[in-house]
């Protein structure tokens, strides 16, 4: 049976590549490296690869074969269906896998092995990278690390969760496009990544690799990240920004960028504030919310479509509790927990049942218990007092969690979340912090950004992991 398996397999192979010669370096890749029922690893490759029984050892190099354990007794790798596995990584040099089925891929068996992060208490997903805040104030970050986004010091990308250089008391986190940024509890703002606007905050344009304290804000009691600039909410309710200044994103009436913070207009209450694309908004204590920059979309949501270089109120709300700016499209949560949302509206963003986008606030649909919002690119979420995720919008990378691809105009579960804190939305990928302070995300996973040790995107929630 073990033969006739091994002819067929070889059948598959010369089916699938023809007669072209296929390099060693291509089959041995990550790419070709799948995990199998029981964790191991099998290896999709061409026939002379089959035949020596193993790829060349500097390819196996790229993963810790110390961390991936095969099944006991015969040590080989589990293959493809009908394709003999190479030696396996415990077993003896020349041994020949066993014939098997391909296992679907488990949250184990990724590229890079981990442990599950624990301790999260604030967490933030943009483009291509994520970061978290830990108990002990440490910031763990993971995905992309061009230029700088993990903070790290380094410039090497990471499916799992690395430590942040230099940063221990950390109380609150934001991610945005190619920038991070992070309140202490002492009030400081500290950034790191690109900072080709100032979107540091440190007076220059010089990009970082670790975090550089922002200039003149001592305190901080929230912080907003967006495409090239950043916003931070102080004790004394005001509002200051800094880097891009394009549309009037700062606030301050002006168009023109600033290397440090800008106090923005109008504003002397606030109680929090969110950064999105082009624009930002601030939540008031006394329960309104103003918008300003971009609004090419409504996402200003005060019934136009032109752009403000001060804060707007948004019309209709005046009981909100948080709020959440996107790309083109912004939330609140209100202070009876429904949901609002203004802006674009072309995936379902907005949540009400259609795609049609809107100037001034609609009603989330079918949601009266909420306690938090995120707004990613397309695509919102929403946690409810009983430990639920509802996401609505763009599906097609399974950015809504549930289990699916299709687009959603109105909230649907994230699946096996039911003891969710807070949320957090991308772009196209969410993650969440549950209330034994472990994470985890689900959809796009460009770079890693899911922090599950893999690259492989993911329609259902998957545990955020870090080094041991």
């Amino acid at each position: 049976m073990q033969k006739i398996s091994f002819i067929i397999g070889i059948a598959a192979l010369l089916l699938a590549y023809g007669s072209t010669e296929i390099k060693a370096e291509t089959l041995c890749s990550r790419s070709n490296i799948k995990p199998g029922k029981d964790g191991s690893i099998a290896l999709a490759g061409a026939l002379r690869i089959v035949k020596k029984g193993k790829c060349p050892k500097k390819f196996f190099n790229l993963l810790d074969l110390n961390d991936l354990k095969g099944p006991k007794g015969d040590r080989g790798i589990v293959g493809a269906t009908g394709v003999t596995g190479p030696a396996g990584p415990q077993g003896p040099k020349g041994d020949k896998g066993n014939i098997g089925e391909q296992g679907p891929q488990g949250e184990s068996g990724g590229l890079v092995a981990g442990v599950p992060l624990e301790g999260v208490v604030d967490i933030s997903i943009a483009n291509t990278h994520a970061c978290a805040v830990l108990t002990q104030g440490t910031v763990k970050c993971w995905g992309s690390n061009v230029p700088g986004l993990l903070g790290s010091g380094s410039l090497a990308n990471s499916a799992v969760a690395v430590n942040v250089v230099g940063l221990t008391n950390a109380v609150a986190i934001s991610t945005g496009l190619r920038h991070s940024c992070a309140v202490t509890s002492n009030g400081l703002v500290e950034c790191w990544g690109v900072n080709s606007s100032g979107q540091l905050g440190n007076g220059t344009t010089d990009s970082s690799l670790i975090p550089v304290p922002v200039s003149g804000v001592s305190n901080a009691i929230g912080i907003g990240s967006g495409r090239e600039h950043s916003c931070a909410v102080t004790s004394d309710g005001s509002v200051n920004c800094w880097g891009d200044n394009g549309f009037g994103r700062l606030g301050n009436g002006t168009t023109t960028r600033s290397l440090t913070p800008v106090p923005v207009s109008g504003i002397s209450n606030a109680t929090g504030v969110s950064s999105g694309y082009q624009h930002s908004c601030a939540v008031t204590a006394d329960g309104f919310v103003k918008c300003w920059g971009y609004n090419g979309s409504g996402q200003l949501g005060n019934g136009t479509y032109g752009q403000s270089l001060t804060p707007v109120p948004v019309s209709g709300i005046s009981n909100a509790i948080k709020v959440s700016a996107g790309d083109q499209h912004s939330c609140a949560v209100t202070a009876n927990g429904l949901v609002k949302c203004w802006g674009f509206s072309g995936e379902g963003a907005l949540g009400d049942g259609t795609t049609v986008s809107s100037p001034t606030p609609v009603i989330v649909s079918g949601i009266s218990n909420a306690i938090g919002v995120s707004t990613g690119v397309t695509h919102s979420c929403a946690v409810t007092a009983n430990g639920l995720i509802q996401c609505w919008g763009d599906n097609s990378s399974g950015g809504l969690g549930d289990g699916s691809i299709g687009n959603r105009s109105v909230p649907i579960s994230t699946q096996g979340i039911t003891n969710a804190l807070n949320v957090a939305s991308g772009t196209f990928s969410s993650c969440v912090i549950l209330s034994d302070g472990t994470a985890k995300c689900w959809g796009k996973n460009d770079e890693g950004k899911l922090g599950d040790g893999t690259e492989e995107s993911r329609i259902t929630p998957v545990s955020v992991l870090t080094t041991p």
